[in-house]
């Protein structure tokens, strides 16, 4: 009862593996082993999966030191005629047992080991001892499945594409990233809008995002792509958030040599600018000062609205000049020649009148 396992219902009838194992007794057949011929069966499709380099079904179920313990899901190929008379799970019922290093589970997964203990995996045969023992890997079939998926990306892959990439290393001049196997190049221009991008603060090793693939070179079996091509402009945003013509008002945050400022603007993050040719000649600029302003236009080169209150001065003075002509009240001619004694007579006039 030993030989069958407790999950295994076996009826009248049945066909089953053994082997003889011991003699007869008195009153007894010969003594047979159901394990033995089910790891007989096994061993040999087993070697068969070795020389192929077939991959194969497995469970980790236990570890010891660097090394974890899987059973192998191994299915002999049982003569036609008797297979139906066997159960559909009776393979499965007996895992063949096999080593895998820690080494051997994964080249780039950066989960705790013991996490892996449960999990089912497909592994390849490093190689069987002549007791039977298997030792495999994962990290064999990962790497296959990696090149598989590099080769077809390479090959279907086109220009205009957008695809997922990985960032591998970053240098000043640009980032190198991996798409499903490919080598890929950023350039420093090409990762954002905004000039002059600091790369190491904007990325990190092992972010993944999209890109758009720029060119194709087949012969190094390399891509060179875009992050900032599948990106709205932002200047496209500061165009219609801040209108050419429209007034706005700001902090001067910092005053430069050559004259122009740059302007802190509520509404907006990034500092609005002023050349020093549109400031008010007899107002020099001050930081920390309220200042108005129109608006220019949206400078596309370094994402900035170009302001001026030049501008918003002269736009202002014909107003300006209206408001006082209708608030200012007409002077008579004797109040201009004689401005003292004009406000009298008007009084003897209205004490006349009434």
């Amino acid at each position: 009862i030993a030989e069958v396992p407790s999950n295994l219902s076996v009826n009248p009838g049945i066909y089953l593996p053994v082997v003889r194992v011991g003699g007869a007794e008195a009153g007894f057949g010969p003594f047979l082993s159901l394990k033995y011929a089910v790891r007989f069966l096994q061993n040999e499709r087993l070697r068969t999966y070795h020389r192929e380099g077939s991959r194969i079904e497995a469970q980790i179920f236990r570890r010891r030191g660097d090394v974890f313990f899987v059973g192998l899901d191994i299915e002999p190929n049982a003569p036609q005629a008797k297979t139906p008379a066997l159960p559909a799970n009776f393979w499965k019922l007996f895992p063949y047992p096999a080593e895998m290093a820690f080494g051997e589970v994964d080249t780039d997964d950066p989960r705790p080991l013991h996490r892996w203990l449960g999990r089912k995996v497909q592994v390849k045969i490093l190689s069987v001892h002549q007791d039977g023992l298997a030792f495999v890997s994962r990290k064999k079939v990962m790497e296959e499945m990696r090149e598989t998926l590099r080769r077809e990306t390479l090959a279907s892959a086109k220009e205009g594409d957008i695809l997922a990439a990985k960032v591998k290393d970053i240098q000043a001049e640009g980032i190198r990233m991996d798409i499903s196997g490919v080598e890929a190049y950023l350039a420093q221009a090409e990762v954002s809008w905004y000039p002059r991008v600091e790369l190491r603060k904007r990325l990190r090793l092992g972010e993944v995002f999209e890109v758009r693939i720029l060119s194709k070179d087949v012969d190094k079996q390399r891509f060179g792509v875009s992050r900032r091509a599948i990106e709205i402009h932002p200047a496209d945003e500061l165009e219609r958030k801040f209108r050419r013509g429209a007034a706005i008002e700001g902090t001067i945050s910092r005053i430069l040599p050559s004259g122009g400022c740059f302007v802190r603007v509520s509404t907006h993050k990034r500092e609005a600018f002023i050349p020093a040719g549109e400031t008010i000649s007899d107002v020099p600029p001050k930081e920390g000062s309220s200042i108005k302003a129109l608006v220019m236009r949206v400078d596309r080169d370094n994402i900035r609205v170009i302001l001026s209150p030049r501008k918003y001065e002269d736009k202002q003075m014909p107003d300006m000049v209206t408001r006082y002509s209708k608030e200012s009240q007409p002077f008579s001619l004797g109040q201009i020649l004689n401005p003292s004694n004009e406000e009298p007579a008007e009084e003897e006039t209205d004490q006349d009148a009434q």
